[in-house]
């Protein structure tokens, strides 16, 4: 018997591995074939005409519920102010129980103990009542340029107090509500107009407002000082202005006539020193500012004789809001760094 040799065992081994290796292979194949998900039918039209219909009611059901979300904040939002307006009014009811404690009759001077507000913005409307009850109000009229939807700080007068007036504002948005809620009775007057140094006449004229008038207030972000300088048509007793808190108590600065206006960099209107000059010009004195430091008081020379004159100085209150901001002349340094025009009065 035959020794086999070492190449026909070599060749014998190479034959078995290459069986070994086809028959790995095959069974390889074989189980991924049978772990192999077979592949889901295709959809049919009619399916796909239910997912779309699906689909799109699940999209008008969210807009639905966004539209509902939206008029949801929107009533919250009225709340909040109603709320935040009976607050004030019960802390001035509050103010004048604490007075009466005392036993004494209430301080007719103390402007801020007689401050709420109930259609005003902020607190106005206290500080108008009790202007006008020292200086009197015999005509029971009023211009309100700025005055928003809510009637600005003559909306009390006109609605509670049966006065006449005109109601001015630039928002087409605005006006109407305020016509709707003020101009039914015919006694008020609402247009929509951007108030200038040349019309603001023509319009408290049209108005059948020009003379003798109770209050003025003007409130429109813009060329104010520039406006109530040009105004002429009539005379009131109080004046309400606002005043641009950024530019400080001392600066006498206004934004230039015709110059861009920047109400996000708050490049607008005029300082009250600025302000507090013209009216004096105009016969009018400062007596006080309001707690929000917004809006400045003057009024009429020979009027409320009582009622202490106030220095800008004396008077300012910066804004709630921008307590933090630069203020003065540091801000008027950055505005004209960054190339806005601002004209000393």
């Amino acid at each position: 018997m035959s020794r086999e040799t070492p190449e026909a065992r070599r060749a014998g081994l190479l034959a078995r591995l290459a069986e070994l290796g086809r028959s790995t292979a095959e069974g390889s194949a074989g189980l991924r074939a049978r772990l192999r998900r077979p592949r889901p039918p295709a959809a049919t039209a009619e399916q796909l005409a239910l997912l779309t219909q699906a689909a799109g009611r699940a999209a008008k059901r969210q807009a639905e519920m966004q539209k509902e979300l939206e008029r949801l904040e929107a009533e919250t939002w009225v709340m909040a102010k109603r709320l935040r307006k009976t607050e004030s009014g019960l802390r001035a009811l509050l103010r004048q129980e604490i007075e009466a404690l005392s036993g004494e009759a209430p301080d007719r001077l103390a402007l801020d103990a007689r401050r709420f507000s109930l259609m005003s913005q902020n607190e106005e409307d206290g500080y108008v009542l009790a202007l006008l009850s020292l200086c009197g109000a015999p005509n029971r009229r009023f211009v309100e340029l700025g005055s928003g939807r809510t009637g600005g700080n003559s909306g009390l007068l006109a609605h509670s107090a049966g006065w006449s007036g005109l109601m001015v504002d630039a928002n087409p948005e605005a006006t109407p509500v305020a016509a709707a809620r003020f101009g039914a009775t015919g006694r008020v007057r609402v247009v929509t107009a951007l108030v200038t140094p040349d019309n603001v006449d023509r319009l408290i004229e049209e108005a059948g407002l020009a003379g003798e008038l109770d209050l003025f207030s003007l409130d429109i972000d813009s060329y104010d000082y520039w406006v109530l300088r040009a105004m002429t048509a009539c005379t009131p007793r109080v004046l309400v202005l606002e005043y641009n808190d950024r530019f400080g108590p001392e600066a006498r600065v206004t934004v230039p006539l015709g110059a861009p206006l920047d109400r996000r960099r708050h490049c607008f209107g005029a300082s009250l020193a600025a302000l507090e000059a013209l009216a004096a010009e105009r016969g009018y004195r400062l007596v006080a500012c309001d707690s929000s430091g917004t809006n400045a008081f003057f009024v009429r020379q020979g009027l409320a004789p009582d009622l202490p004159t106030r220095r800008p100085e004396e008077a300012f209150r910066p804004n709630e809001s921008r307590r933090a901001d630069t203020m003065g002349a540091a801000f008027v340094d950055e505005l004209r760094a960054d190339g806005f025009a601002l004209e000393e009065v």
